[in-house]
């Protein structure tokens, strides 16, 4: 075996390490990707408190650990988020500074949370609100009625509380 730098063998042996720990960094951040667009993670009460006191709409996940909708509905919504965080990032970067909510989303475990539950008399899970100021807001209104709850996993009715954001007045 030949000491040099240029050795053939030691050069594919350096490309090999390299290679593989590259494939091990990013099978690690996709990992980490999918759990945190996926799964559920409670907000914190203080942020919590927060949100609940902002004039800006806050879309409200109420959920359970067991429940299994819950998780087939997680990634729609996270996403959703997502979506309506750099909408409101790139209306701001352009200028555009009508109708810039910025869109928070708030998950409540059923254990930590049960006054909550009990206050907007949620009664299954997923259930999806929009809050302003603390109070409900319309997500649709049908056949006159409105509605402030949405308790289901279809993934489209997910998505138009999202898109129903931009029709709450924000006033700052």
């Amino acid at each position: 075996m030949n000491n040099s730098k240029y050795d053939p063998e030691r050069i594919h042996q350096r490309k090999l390490i390299i290679n593989s720990s590259i494939a091990i960094l990013v099978l690690v951040l996709v990992l980490w990707g999918w759990i945190h667009v996926t799964h559920l993670h409670r907000t914190s009460t203080s942020q919590q408190q927060a949100m609940m006191a902002s004039n800006e709409p806050v879309v409200v996940m109420f959920y359970s650990k067991t429940c299994p909708d819950c998780h087939k509905v997680a990634f729609t919504a996270n996403k959703s988020s997502k979506q309506g965080e750099l909408d409101a990032m790139l209306k701001n970067v352009a200028g555009d500074s009508s109708k810039q909510h910025k869109v928070m989303f708030v998950e409540y475990q059923n254990k930590d949370d049960q006054k909550l539950f009990d206050k907007y008399k949620v009664t299954q899970t997923p259930t999806f609100m929009i809050l302003k100021n603390g109070q409900p807001q319309v997500i649709k209104n049908e056949n006159g009625v409105p509605s402030y709850q949405y308790a289901g996993n279809n993934k489209t009715q997910v998505k138009a509380i999202y898109r129903n954001l931009q029709a709450i007045p924000f006033v700052k």
